[in-house]
């Protein structure tokens, strides 16, 4: 997290949430004094979780950003693709982080090609296939995930430019993309 990840509605939130804290620990201490400590702590384990909960609900209506002008490019001669896209802030506030995550599904199943074979593989034969490492064909993923950090510290109402490069397996046919931003 670097030091641009507090805005100054998480520190508003957070003071006041601490200010409750302090009051309640001297109602506490007028009131019942036997049972300060337990109160105190039950106060604090109870604000701490909203604190940490009300981090969250901040972070969702200070922090937008969005995914723009996405193509994807395959290049033969190493076996990988290039995804470039811009991501803009469209918040009030610096991103700190920006996270891009794509993952490649290899032949999505369509209602023409889906029999039994597709859906179900029986492996009754095949139980202790783990032991081994075997790179048959069937063991091929048809799900790969990659993500890369794409911007730091990103000001408010601007936008980046980026390329992602990851490997693309050269079995895989008809395959569908599924990108996904996360910025805090």
């Amino acid at each position: 997290m670097s030091a641009s990840y507090f805005t100054v509605v998480h520190i508003l939130v957070l003071a006041t949430i601490w200010t409750v804290y302090l009051l309640l620990a001297v109602l506490a201490w007028r009131v019942q004094r036997r049972y300060f400590g337990l109160i105190l702590l039950a106060n604090f384990l109870i604000l701490a979780t909203i604190s940490l909960l009300m981090m969250f609900v901040v972070d969702k209506y200070t922090k937008i950003s969005k995914l723009e002008n996405v193509s994807s490019s395959r290049i033969l001669r190493n076996e990988s693709i290039v995804f470039k896209a811009t991501v803009r802030n469209l918040g009030n506030f610096t991103l700190s982080s920006c996270k891009f995550t794509v993952k490649l599904i290899n032949n999505p199943l369509s209602s023409e090609g889906l029999n039994g074979s597709s859906v179900f593989k029986p492996s009754g034969l095949d139980f202790f296939g783990w032991f081994s490492s075997s790179t048959s064909k069937e063991s091929r993923p048809n799900v790969i995930e990659h993500s890369a950090v794409i911007a730091r510290d990103l000001p408010p109402k601007k936008s980046l430019d980026f390329s992602v490069f990851m490997p693309y397996p050269a079995y895989f046919k008809n395959t569908t993309y599924v990108t996904k931003l996360s910025c805090y």
